[in-house]
């Protein structure tokens, strides 16, 4: 959306709360309709999308990945050919934790599934780029899905620690991004607005 107008703005903003509402690797118009359709709010681009059967790519910005080997959960999930309606519980409780990528939900050595995310509780352990819609939280049923869901994609054992079976590799987001810092030197800091706290 190279012309800054105010439709222009307004398809730019449609596109990319979209793309974070999907949570996959694809803008919204280079997916197929039947299949993904499920996952977007009913508004005037899903109904172009629609209508018109096109491909379009934007210069959006992709969902970005925060370190070596990062997924996005969606895509994941699509690779397992979960059907149409499990997808929708699986992407209301990926969108009610407010995460996209495996790194969103992994501890910080990329090595587990912190305890938070496999059971359904928000975690303010990193600060989103993101501005999420309100979502109701899924009801039990739907995290059993999801909990299922991951073992299959991501998980080594079921043990009850949670370990990928591919651990991720170093991070790649600035700083800003985190609250918890931990050095082996200076001990631990959790941030306070714009200040940290040294522990």
């Amino acid at each position: 959306m190279a012309n800054r107008t105010k439709t222009g703005d307004y398809m730019e903003a449609n596109f990319q709360a979209h793309q974070l509402e999907t949570g996959t690797s694809f803008g919204l118009l280079q997916q197929v309709y039947t299949n993904m359709a499920i996952l977007a709010s009913d508004t005037w681009m899903k109904r172009v999308w629609h209508e018109l059967d096109i491909y379009v790519t934007c210069d959006s910005p992709a969902l970005s990945h925060r370190c070596t080997d990062d997924s996005l959960l969606m895509d994941l999930f699509i690779n397992l050919e979960v059907d149409q309606e499990e997808l929708l519980w699986l992407n209301w409780c990926r969108m009610f934790l407010q995460v996209c990528t495996v790194s969103d939900i992994v501890t910080a050595d990329g090595r587990f599934i912190r305890r938070s995310a496999w059971n359904g509780l928000r975690d303010e352990c990193c600060r989103s780029p993101y501005q999420w819609p309100r979502t109701v939280r899924p009801a039990r049923q739907h995290w059993d899905l999801w909990q299922t869901t991951l073992s299959q994609a991501l998980l080594a054992s079921n043990g009850p620690h949670h370990p990928l079976q591919q651990p991720l590799g170093p991070w790649s987001d600035p700083l800003e991004d985190w609250n918890w810092l931990l050095s082996p030197t200076t001990g631990l800091f959790h941030r306070h607005g714009a200040t940290w706290k040294h522990f």
